[in-house]
């Protein structure tokens, strides 16, 4: 803006030499000597300017960019104000869930590897284009199995995790803040998290880290469209509709109750039947599983594969305690990516993968 204003003030001078062309030789000298010395006020007047903005901008790259991280899940009850001021360029992922989210940001290229067990044709996202960019990412092993030597070997400066990862069994803080690597747990991972406005608000901390913040924005406003359609389909619904989420488990079973988990199922119409305990997931009974009686089972697809979904399925349908529940009866089993379920890229779209599973003559 600033070089526009100036090229606009040296016309005008220009036009006025030129119009006092029209009078006396002394005239036209006088006003062509106050011409110049005013073009060359305003130019003076811009190079500050810029100046100015070139070391306010310089003081803002140097104060960096703050959010601030909750480290909980093993009782550390931390919180830590975490600056960044340059953008990464060595982050390695806990989890294809946490890939996602820079995946479809556009900033595959700063991935240097994923912590996980599963392979890397173990992953998929119902975001567009993601799936194909994490097939192209390196698994380095599981957080339990890659050493702290080897995240130092990798150059790590950014590392993305549930708060599990920086127990004092992986990454702990002290390993972390010593080494200069910036700390993300995502704010959709906390047990707190109780709606999209949660992925929302990591999709804005991450543009502002990445420095692509006018990506981030796009990305938000598509999740807003599709979560917007979904509500409007469903906006005649009463009675949400009950639903057990099959994790893992043969004893008992691992299940979403509420945080991001039990938001999604909300957004698609439906609830857990565990929705009230208070954290995201919980080890339950098959014998509480009877007494609340769901009526659809939501399995959790980790490798997103049809040979998983339907060894869960025979698996669910084998286990003679919950032969009579309404889910089994009325054959109401499906499976969905398990890193959707716990928020990423592709959330809003099982949102409304998941209303359409619910409640198809709507759709």
């Amino acid at each position: 803006m600033k070089k526009k204003i100036m090229c606009l003030a040296m016309s005008v001078a220009v036009a006025a030499t030129v119009f006092s062309g029209c009078g006396s030789s002394d005239s036209a000298q006088e006003t062509t000597s106050k011409t110049e010395s005013q073009s060359e006020s305003v130019q003076d007047e811009s190079v500050q300017a810029e100046s100015a903005q070139a070391d306010s901008e310089s003081d803002e790259a140097e104060e960096g960019y703050t959010f601030t991280v909750s480290i909980d899940r093993n009782e550390q009850g931390l919180i830590i104000d975490e600056t960044v001021t340059e953008v990464p360029t060595h982050v390695v992922c806990s989890g294809f869930q946490m890939a996602g989210m820079l995946c479809d940001l556009g900033q595959e290229d700063k991935i240097v590897g994923v912590l996980t067990s599963r392979p890397e044709s173990w992953n998929t996202s119902y975001a567009p284009g993601v799936s194909e960019k994490l097939g192209q990412l390196e698994v380095l092993g599981t957080a339990n199995d890659v050493s702290k030597e080897q995240i130092l070997a990798l150059e790590c400066d950014f590392l993305m995790g549930w708060d599990s990862t920086f127990s004092d069994k992986r990454y702990d803080v002290d390993f972390c803040q010593s080494n200069d690597i910036i700390m993300y747990p995502p704010y959709c991972t906390y047990d707190s998290a109780a709606s999209m406005d949660d992925i929302y608000k990591d999709y804005e901390t991450l543009g502002h880290i990445f420095d692509c913040e006018e990506v981030a924005q796009e990305k938000i406003a598509e999740m807003k469209k599709v979560v917007a359609e979904v509500e409007e389909v469903l906006k005649d619904v009463e009675e949400p509709i009950t639903i057990l989420n099959y994790d893992s488990g043969e004893d008992d079973v691992f299940t979403a109750c509420q945080g991001m988990p039990g938001a999604i199922f909300k957004y698609a119409g439906g609830i857990s039947i565990f929705d009230d305990i208070e954290k995201g997931w919980a080890r339950v009974s098959w014998e509480e599983i009877v007494d609340r009686n769901p009526s659809v089972i939501i399995i959790n697809n980790y490798s997103g594969t049809e040979e998983e979904a339907q060894s869960s399925c025979d698996f669910l349908l084998s286990v003679s305690a919950i032969k009579d529940i309404d889910a089994i009866k009325n054959d109401k089993i499906y499976a969905v990516n398990l890193d959707d379920m716990e928020g990423s890229a592709g959330t809003a779209y099982l949102i409304k993968e998941l209303a359409q599973i619910l409640y198809p003559e709507k759709f």
